[in-house]
């Protein structure tokens, strides 16, 4: 059959996706009250970003986050799993270091490479990544 007007001889078949499964509301992924005022207890005592001040900047805070993921076994409320970023921090550096810690089974190193930029991976040295 000849294509009229640009049009195709028989529609093209519907793509169906199948439904995301729904995500676990924030208490159900374990950021209850109990996370909250452990969140706003540690953001007073440590109210600039960790990342930021080692490579010598001052700028304060945005979210608390844990070195070791919850999902990857992380204590959700123990203090030395904690730290104070922001949110570029949050979102660039230490997702793509959590990234690449998951695909090379090295979850573990994470607090070693927050706490210390000389003992991370080359790629994530300082400058290598713009924020």
């Amino acid at each position: 059959m000849p294509t009229i007007l640009g049009r195709r001889a028989t529609p093209a078949a519907r793509v169906v996706r199948a439904p995301e499964p729904e995500r676990p509301k924030t208490a159900g992924r374990g950021y209850d009250n109990l996370w909250r005022k452990t969140s706003e207890r540690h953001r007073r005592r440590h109210p600039f970003c960790v990342f930021c001040a080692q490579e010598g900047r001052q700028r304060l805070a945005d979210a608390v986050d844990h070195k070791i993921p919850i999902e990857d076994g992380g204590d959700r409320l123990k203090v030395a799993n904690l730290q104070s970023l922001c949110w570029g921090c949050h979102n660039g550096l230490k997702a793509a270091m959590q990234v690449y810690a998951r695909e090379h089974g090295q979850i573990y190193l994470l607090p070693l490479w927050c706490d210390d930029p000389s003992e991370r991976p080359a790629r994530f040295s300082a400058g290598s990544l713009r924020r």
